[in-house]
């Protein structure tokens, strides 16, 4: 077995699709050889593979548009970080699609949440920090803050949009609380 990485890709592009290839045939029980533009294995193979019944979906963690279309094509699923809004998923789906996704391509979205004044001020700081590391105005950076039933609204608007999957990274303090408060605004 070898396995040969360049330590600074070409194409990272090339590189994520080639590495999520290598992946799924190996979760798939497969003996993995890539000569790829970026990757190389030479009859790679888990030890250990999944069963059959239970080999777990490839995800790839993606932003821009060639990647969001490249997961489409490679990937069973897209992650989504946080600021992300409904707008953003719709056309995360789409590039997904146009990538060849099909509709039990998922989409992950993680999402701040603050439930009450008491969270509002860690909410509002999370938000600005993430809208910074985004490159967008802090007004265009998704997060579910205010009341629960607001919250809950912001979080349906998620799922309207396509997310199959909602991760809430709660601000401020008693998290368990406010997802209480939410979970009870949702009818759950």
């Amino acid at each position: 077995m070898s396995r040969d990485i360049s330590p600074s890709p070409r194409s990272p592009l090339a590189l994520l699709e080639e590495t999520l290839t290598a992946v799924r045939g190996l979760l798939r029980g497969e003996r993995v050889t890539v000569e790829g533009r970026e990757l190389r294995l030479d009859g790679l193979e888990l030890v250990h593979p999944p069963a059959a019944d239970a080999v777990p979906p490839v995800i790839a963690g993606v932003v821009s548009p060639k990647s969001l279309e490249l997961a489409g094509r490679a990937a069973q699923g897209t992650l989504v970080a946080e600021g992300h809004g409904p707008d953003d998923l719709r056309a995360v789906r789409a590039a997904a699609e146009r990538g060849g996704a099909t509709a039990d391509h998922t989409v992950t979205v993680f999402t701040f949440v603050g439930v009450g004044e008491a969270a509002a001020p860690a909410l509002r700081e999370a938000v600005a920090g993430h809208a910074q590391w985004l490159g967008r105005e802090e007004s265009a950076t998704f997060a579910a803050g205010g009341t629960a039933t607001e919250a809950a609204t912001a979080l349906r608007a998620l799922g309207d949009a396509g997310a199959g999957t909602v991760v809430l990274r709660f601000c401020g303090s008693e998290p368990l609380g406010q997802l209480r408060a939410v979970l009870t605004a949702l009818g759950t």
